[in-house]
């Protein structure tokens, strides 16, 4: 069973199914990536550095973190995070230090690894609880899986064009050198455990020690080069189209990557040389082992590299970079992976069921059987063209709408408002969001397509509270998790969200009671892959992919609404868009007692809701 999200990871594991293991004979277990498991040995090596920075933030962190691995059976570094905030950035530093990785597991430590502890107890499970990322990776050493239940199925395709693509920053490449080789923290380095004669006087360490310098080297002309390419195309997330490949600037860009991956294939030949020369000494098996596993991460960094800069991309792949605190970072993605999932994913398995409570749009099942590769027909291909490749044969049956448990008629109210004249000033909104939070003294989460405009906004409802209740933004005053928390705890706050609350956020009961949805949320222009398949599907681009995509998110805006069977509440959709979207909306929303209306009509209506009328 995969889903999106760890939260629904959790509630699957620690309460559904539990429940199902009370009828019937089940064993399940929890799998997740090797990078949330605490690796004992990197914890070891690293609680061995200069006892003399034991009073240090960090050291308090990592004895934190020995007693945490001690006492959890797991070692899944998400128990531990909420305890490592105290320690700021020494306790993200720790955590980083500790975490397992594909170079510290080797054979002979495997026996007290957390990772494949896991990995054994899930081969004698009857199910395994994943995440889409990791059911889309699955590596070959893992469990093999017969039947697959893919939750949260509208998010699937995100996870498909994530995975299924390629991505590079010189970032990856710098973490795998300082677990390599760092001077400054000797012992948490590879190197840093060759014995000091050996380390001083052998020639593999001398050679391998030049290939790292001459990789820094290159990571930095590389980043410099890539700041300067992004510098001359703008900040954000840019499409790399024709006119920037043929630039001067690219041409550049793309010298220093295959450089950089040059420098890297020849400190993978370095390390897989002494590797093989070390395995028959004495004290040195582990280390040769460990280095042999640091040399294929090398040369998986080479060949992404390569397969994204030697070679122009194809029809079929977006080539775009994102702007970051580091440097760009550098991707491409495929333009439709539904066509890879149908090809390569879904016939893994005798039978793939995909679950979710938005897999509609509109009132049918369209739209996400294209975007994931289950129509008959493909999306970017015009009506009756044949598709230029074989496709492989998949026995799709027919979608099923199997209903909820929830009383949408009697415990939940919509109003669209029908004046939407300045729908989208920040003065205006407040203004309309301060009315509707007076409704119920609070119990209100604001859902916003913009950052700015949300965050512009929230001043000015500070302003507007008067504190009658608390207001809280997203970015301004703590992240997702801190602030949804904050909401479920205190019911007088009016708490705004953008992008990331329009789903996964369970807040049941009474400390939520309105919801607001600014706008519907169409996608802006600017993304490179929403645009990219915006125009590969020609004049069919709104109806067929960004009105169903913005109705998808609307469904889960108002999905954190009613959350149990006992909830109520009333939603407030701000500026609907056109009159010919109100038939789409309607459609693509539960059953509920609705107004149409102007704002005035809306909130009597709310205030008589709220009072049993």
């Amino acid at each position: 069973m995969v889903t999106k999200t760890r939260n629904l990871q959790d509630q699957i594991f620690s309460r559904d199914l539990p429940r199902i293991a009370e009828f019937f004979q089940i064993r399940f277990v929890l799998l997740k990536g090797r990078e949330n498991m605490i690796c004992s040995r990197r914890l070891e090596e690293a609680a061995l550095e200069d006892t003399l920075l034991s009073r240090e933030p960090y050291f308090r962190a990592l004895k934190y973190l020995k007693h945490f691995n001690e006492k959890h059976q797991t070692g899944d570094i998400e128990e531990a995070l909420r305890f490592l905030r105290r320690y700021g950035n020494d306790g993200r530093r720790a955590l980083e230090d500790v975490r397992a990785t594909d170079d510290t597991c080797t054979p002979d430590h495997r026996y007290q690894c957390r990772h494949y502890q896991t990995i054994a107890a899930a081969r004698r499970a009857d199910v395994i609880v994943a995440n889409h990322h990791l059911a889309l990776l699955w590596p070959d050493y893992y469990p093999e899986v017969s039947r697959i239940v893919i939750d949260e199925a509208h998010s699937f395709e995100d996870a498909a064009t994530d995975v299924l693509g390629l991505s590079f920053s010189p970032f990856f490449v710098t973490k795998r050198l300082r677990r390599l080789w760092n001077p400054r923290r000797r012992r948490l380095s590879l190197l840093g455990r060759v014995p000091d004669g050996m380390f001083r006087n052998d020639e593999g360490v001398a050679e391998i020690l030049d290939a790292v310098e001459s990789v820094r080297r290159a990571v930095d002309e590389w980043r410099a080069q890539a700041e300067s390419f992004a510098g001359a195309f703008g900040g954000g997330r840019v499409w790399i189209r024709e006119e920037i490949l043929s630039s001067q600037n690219y041409d550049a860009l793309r010298e220093e990557s295959l450089s950089l991956a040059d420098r890297l294939g020849t400190l993978t030949r370095l390390l897989r040389r002494t590797a093989r020369e070390w395995r028959t000494l004495p004290r040195l098996e582990d280390i040769a082992e460990r280095m042999g596993r640091t040399a294929d991460g090398f040369e998986a960094l080479e060949t992404e590299i390569e397969a994204l800069f030697k070679t122009d991309p194809s029809e079929e792949t977006v080539f775009w970079y994102e702007s970051g605190s580091r440097s760009p970072t550098f991707h491409r993605s495929p333009l439709h992976p539904g066509r890879l999932l149908r090809d390569n994913f879904y016939p893994r398995f005798k039978s793939v069921l995909f679950t979710s409570a938005t897999l509609q749009t509109g009132g049918n099942f369209d739209y996400l059987l294209k975007r994931l590769g289950l129509a008959g027909e493909e999306p970017y291909l015009s009506e009756g063209e044949a598709a230029p490749f074989p496709r492989v044969a998949l026995a799709v049956s027919e979608p099923v709408a199997v209903g909820h448990p929830f009383r949408y008629e009697e415990a939940a109210l919509i109003g669209i408002y029908s004046d939407n004249e300045g729908a989208r000033d920040p003065v205006n909104l407040a203004e309309r969001i301060d009315r509707l939070a007076t409704i119920r003294k609070g119990r209100l989460l604001a859902l916003f397509t913009n950052k700015e405009r949300m965050l512009e906004t929230a001043e000015i409802l500070d302003e507007l509270s008067g504190g009658r209740y608390r207001v809280l933004s997203q970015y301004r005053d703590g992240g997702r998790h801190f602030l949804a928390r904050k909401l479920r705890h205190d019911p007088g706050i009016v708490l705004l969200g953008s992008r990331s609350f329009w789903e996964g956020i369970d807040i049941p009961g009474e400390a939520l009671e309105i919801v607001v949805l600014e706008k519907i949320p169409f996608r802006a222009p600017g993304d490179p892959l929403y645009d990219a398949r915006c125009e590969a599907l020609g004049d069919r681009w709104f109806r067929e992919y960004a009105l169903p995509e913005a109705l998808l998110t609307l469904r889960q805006g108002f999905g954190r609404l009613i959350r149990t069977e006992r909830d109520r509440g009333a939603v407030a959709l701000l500026d609907p868009g056109k009159r010919s979207y109100l038939a789409a909306i309607r459609a693509s929303l539960p059953p509920c007692r609705t107004i149409i209306g102007s704002e005035e009509e809306i909130l009597e209506a709310m205030r008589l809701f709220f009072h049993g009328v």
